[in-house]
């Protein structure tokens, strides 16, 4: 009897512990490591929430400047609200900012941040973010193939006949 009773009693010590020790959402980067916005544009970013939460829980993001720097280049929030009971993927708008400069790609890395203790991070917890450059001019040709160019170029605005030379070098340098 005595062994039952402490059977009982270590029973109810274990129902305590495992009531006590709470569950917390797991939140991670959805996709790829890597994701490229084209200046002037925005694009989503999306987060993933795995198990359940008690609650709506916010998230902390932070972005790290690397060759793009907040906000001249881009704008990116600081946290995302997640309400629990729809879907578990919560997206963010991040901008790449259009400044009408010629410059090569820039990059930033955006990362999940700790909270109060409303969610653990996942992996990845951490995205890369590239604004595409604007592509190098093609190089100049050389003065001869200019003039030819021009040459061909009026021969074909007036619908004269081309030759072959002339459909080559239209066709290198439209």
């Amino acid at each position: 009897m005595t062994a039952f009773l402490y059977l009982c009693i270590a029973l109810q010590l274990l129902h305590l512990t495992v009531a006590i020790a709470p569950i917390v959402p797991t939140v991670s980067f959805e996709s790829s490591s890597t994701v490229s916005i084209p200046e002037g544009t925005s694009a989503d970013v999306c987060l993933t929430i795995t198990g359940a939460a008690a609650g709506p829980i916010t998230i902390l993001l932070g972005a790290t400047d690397q060759s793009a720097i907040a906000p001249d280049d881009y704008t990116a929030p600081s946290s995302v609200t997640y309400i629990p009971g729809g879907s578990n993927i919560v997206c963010i708008s991040i901008t790449a900012v259009q400044d009408n400069v010629d410059e090569p790609s820039e990059n930033f890395t955006y990362t999940i941040l700790a909270g109060m203790g409303d969610y653990a991070i996942g992996a990845p917890s951490n995205i890369t973010i590239t604004i595409p450059g604007a592509p190098p001019p093609p190089p100049p040709c050389p003065c001869k193939d200019r003039i030819a160019t021009l040459a061909c170029k009026h021969m074909e605005n007036n619908g004269e006949y081309l030759p072959m030379p002339c459909r080559e070098l239209l066709g290198n340098n439209p």
